[in-house]
């Protein structure tokens, strides 16, 4: 049962450390409240004090494990954070992605190597 457990454990953690890259928002609506948007649009309430969510998984399991959202809400919002202060600007056939004092930060080829880079640099916020 331990291992089971472990494993269950081990699988959450691993999904809370791809919410941001696999394109999960959160809004912070309340003091205590958290809104996290899944990629397809599906929405799921976290009351921060209670430390409840509303998604199938939390419901399920209430009590005995807390769900990616819960876990991963805070380093979510961090990221979002630093993704949201990261700007790309088209520079004749390149593209350049700046910080938020306006400093260059790298320029890239393709538009999807810029907004890469972006993604990666707001991950790397939580270090």
């Amino acid at each position: 049962m331990a291992a089971d457990e472990d494993h269950m454990r081990e699988g959450i953690l691993r999904r809370v450390k791809g919410l941001f890259e696999e394109g999960y928002r959160a809004e912070a609506v309340e003091a205590a409240m958290v809104i996290v948007t899944n990629p397809q649009g599906v929405s799921y309430t976290i009351n921060i004090l209670e430390r409840t969510c509303s998604c199938p998984f939390f419901v399920k399991h209430r009590g005995k494990y807390i769900c990616k959202h819960l876990f991963g809400y805070v380093s979510l919002l961090v990221q979002q954070q630093a993704y949201d202060k990261l700007t790309i600007t088209p520079c004749k056939q390149y593209f350049a992605v700046w910080d938020e004092y306006g400093e260059l930060i790298v320029v890239t080829v393709y538009k999807i190597g810029a907004e890469s880079v972006r993604k990666r640099l707001s991950v790397l916020a939580l270090c």
